[in-house]
């Protein structure tokens, strides 16, 4: 998950927060994995990846049913 360097980004505060974020390209998916050792190459494009693992395991104390347990990555980004 990240966001590019070119999302809709606008100067007017009403419309940048009447877009939902991945209509505006923040937080877009850019790469999914089912492998045990995912990697990502960036394209040169991006101003920040970070990673979200989804487990099988379900969680003990769900918000919603069948909701599993979740990591996030802190942000990563390119190398200038």
């Amino acid at each position: 998950i990240g966001t590019r360097k070119n999302f809709k980004s606008s100067p007017d505060l009403a419309k940048r927060n009447s877009l939902k974020p991945s209509e505006a390209g923040i937080g877009e998916i850019l790469g999914q994995s089912q492998s045990l050792e995912p990697s990502y190459t960036f394209n040169g494009d991006e101003l920040y990846v970070r990673a979200e693992i989804m487990a099988s395991k379900k969680k003990a104390n769900p918000y919603a049913a069948g909701e599993h347990e979740r990591a996030w990555l802190q942000p990563v980004r390119p190398s200038k």
